[in-house]
């Protein structure tokens, strides 16, 4: 049986660990879209596609020491469009 004591403890617990893990939660938002703004500012980058498209989206890359805008790396079409809708879920 539960004592009117335990049952105010049991319910400040409850409170506090509802707390500390929305306090988790926003810290780890927090950190994903610190990452995606870092990621964005230093490896944005264009592919000129076949038919004279452009497409613009960010990854980590290894950079070459020419200074063309369309990068050589390849992407597959299923690539791009996961990139490109990781793009439209950050701006």
């Amino acid at each position: 049986m539960v004592n009117a004591q335990t049952s105010v403890i049991l319910h400040t617990m409850k409170g506090r660990t509802v707390l500390v893990m929305k306090q988790l939660t926003a810290s780890l938002m927090v950190l994903i879209m610190s990452f995606v703004i870092v990621n964005r500012a230093l490896y944005i980058h264009i592919h000129l596609m076949p038919n004279g498209s452009l497409v613009s989206h960010a990854h980590p890359f290894s950079k070459t020491a020419d200074d063309h805008k369309a990068k050589d790396h390849q992407h597959s079409s299923l690539e791009l469009f996961l990139l490109d809708q990781l793009d439209i879920i950050t701006i």
